[in-house]
């Protein structure tokens, strides 16, 4: 019999969570979008005004003859998450500069409405992930407008897909000036086998903040990275301060019983690198049924540059070993 454990660190508890494909509900908006919406299944007439949409054509254009279009500057990343029901949690990741974002003039204040879309298909062109389209409707008043400018605004869509490879076409478009940006992106979304000890992505988070009652809904976009009923507020280069407080999140899958105990025993060792040197390390020992640790960057007085965090999971009933690390920059 294998777990799967959810590592949520920096709390006064550990989370143990089983992400299900079938429990979707519920909706959220976060602080940078002021007014996310979320989409409900779209009408007979929705549909059609979809397809003959400006987004649908160009999504169109770049699946037909890679014709991408980049008029709105975004970063743009995927990390992967074990889920139930054979499928895997991909977050698309997005973050733009508000200086990028046109609004127009409102009465009593400034609105934009920013679309999300796109689609994943197999190297065949089989549908994996069907056409999603995604409003966010952002209202500023004047002194919100300028400090939006001065600043970089993140945002992730949530998908579930199976394992196997796969080719993500996303864009984004601004309704007030029409730019609109496309791309395409190999996915490679791995097998979190129940079978074999695993890791998934490693998240760094300076905040987080938990939602009673909140459940991760599928298809649906998010302001920073939901998990269940945690919310992380994240930056898109892990870019932080040596002062900060700074939460880890990643989860594990495929972790053996204890024969006496019926529980995961693992060891998990955190590796602090820079130049490929360890400057910081310290292992902890989990029966995990709690879980409590912070990443203690003020401990390493760690000075401006990039550095290494890895984790190394040892699993002690059955001796397998799995690494995991992600990079992360002190300014």
């Amino acid at each position: 019999m294998k777990h799967v454990l959810i590592f949520i660190t920096g709390v006064s508890f550990a989370v143990l969570m089983l992400f299900s494909f079938v429990a979707i509900e519920g909706k959220e908006s976060g602080e940078g979008t002021k007014n996310c919406l979320q989409l409900s299944p779209p009408s007979a007439a929705q549909q059609e005004e979809q397809v003959q949409s400006p987004e649908f054509e160009a999504l169109q254009q770049l699946i037909d003859e890679g014709a991408a279009r980049s008029e709105i500057p975004l970063k743009f990343k995927v990390n992967y998450f074990y889920t139930k029901e054979n499928l895997t949690y991909c977050p698309l990741i997005f973050e733009v500069l508000g200086a990028d974002i046109s609004f127009g003039k409102e009465t009593g204040g400034n609105e934009a409405l920013l679309k999300a879309f796109g689609t994943v298909r197999s190297p065949e062109g089989e549908v994996v992930a069907p056409y999603f389209y995604l409003p966010m409707q952002l209202y500023l008043t004047d002194p919100q407008l300028e400090s939006f400018q001065q600043g970089a605004y993140l945002w992730s869509v949530s998908l579930f897909i199976p394992p196997g490879e796969y080719y993500l076409y996303f864009g984004l478009r601004n309704e007030v000036d029409g730019k609109m940006t496309t791309l395409m992106k190999p996915l490679v979304v791995p097998n979190f086998s129940p079978d074999k000890l695993s890791v998934s992505d490693i998240i760094l988070a300076k905040a987080l903040l938990r939602k009673p009652g909140s459940v991760l809904e599928a298809v649906t976009i998010y302001d920073g990275l939901s998990f269940g009923n945690v919310a992380y507020q994240i930056n898109f280069d892990n870019k932080f301060q040596a002062e900060d407080q700074i939460e880890f999140v990643f989860l594990v899958s495929g972790a053996g019983l204890d024969p006496q105990t019926q529980s995961p025993s693992l060891k998990a060792d955190y590796i602090i690198k820079k130049d490929g040197s360890t400057i910081g390390q310290f292992p902890l020992q989990y029966q995990m049924t709690t879980v409590s640790q912070p990443l203690p960057l003020q401990l390493f007085k760690l000075s401006p540059g990039s550095y290494t965090f890895e984790i190394v999971i040892t699993d002690l009933t059955t001796q397998a070993t799995t690494t995991k690390s992600v990079s992360f920059i002190i300014i």
